[in-house]
């Protein structure tokens, strides 16, 4: 059997933060601490990361995806990443997103992180049709997108996340939240006691029901959990509307 050729689809916030962090130096001149980077020397070393990854990998394509500016999940929810507002950036994080922009066609659309422009790449059948697409990124996250993944974090080789393992990820992260991401999810509800409270629930509907109940009973409300599922969603390419550009933010299954 012929196999089939790859894409490999790169977050890629995190090499460059990466490679932006491993280049700078900080030297202490007694009366004046100094901070520099070399941009050849960045640029290189985000490369080497991209690079090797795409060749351990064996990819015949590429897409790299950014975050752009703007976040469609502050528009839901105001705190979303509010807690990384004010933190130090380093020197060259600019400079090599530029360079991913301009040099090999790193992508970004309005609104969107660079997780929902690979999640909607990696669920839209138009895109890379007939090739294996895998999603290269250390973010826990994306296992809210069905298909094959890779941490290079990790010694799990490709995983592959199915429909039904991807939606029972996303009520997962619903629950938990995710606090490096600015949302609470449900109060006093960990990884452990949100998967107790989804164990053996296969139905979306019910499954959803479920998770409204869990949030009732910690005094919240349906509309609370909405939030929490709408800011957790990584978008897919049904949750994405083409003509306007825009995401559409996820709505629970109906009967």
């Amino acid at each position: 059997m012929t196999k089939r050729p790859r894409a490999i689809l790169f977050d890629g916030d995190i090499p460059v933060y990466q490679a932006a962090t491993a280049v700078q130096r900080t030297t202490d001149f007694g009366d004046v601490v100094a901070t520099t980077s070399d941009k050849d020397e960045g640029v290189a070393n985000l490369m080497d990361r991209i690079v090797s990854m795409y060749t351990y990998l064996k990819g015949s394509e590429m897409l790299i995806a950014l975050t752009d500016l703007h976040n469609f999940r502050k528009d839901i929810l105001p705190t979303y990443k509010e807690n990384r507002s004010g933190l130090t950036r380093p020197i060259l994080l600019h400079h090599l997103r530029n360079h991913l922009i301009h040099d090999h066609s790193a992508k970004m659309k309005d609104g969107l992180e660079g997780d929902d422009v690979l999640g909607i790449a990696a669920t839209n059948p138009a895109v890379f049709r007939g090739f294996d697409k895998i999603i290269v990124s250390i973010d826990k996250d994306m296992h809210t997108i069905p298909g094959h993944h890779f941490n290079p974090d990790r010694n799990d080789g490709i995983v592959i996340i199915s429909e039904e393992k991807a939606n029972y990820n996303h009520m997962m992260q619903t629950m938990t939240g995710d606090r490096v991401d600015g949302y609470s999810g449900c109060p006093k509800i960990g990884p452990v006691k949100a998967k107790a409270a989804l164990e053996g629930i296969l139905d979306p509907l019910e499954r959803w029901e479920h998770v409204v109940n869990i949030y009732e009973l910690a005094g919240l409300t349906a509309e609370d959990a909405l939030v929490q599922a709408q800011v957790a969603r990584i978008c897919h390419h049904k949750d994405f509307d083409y003509a306007t550009r825009k995401a559409i933010p996820w709505t629970p299954p109906k009967s």
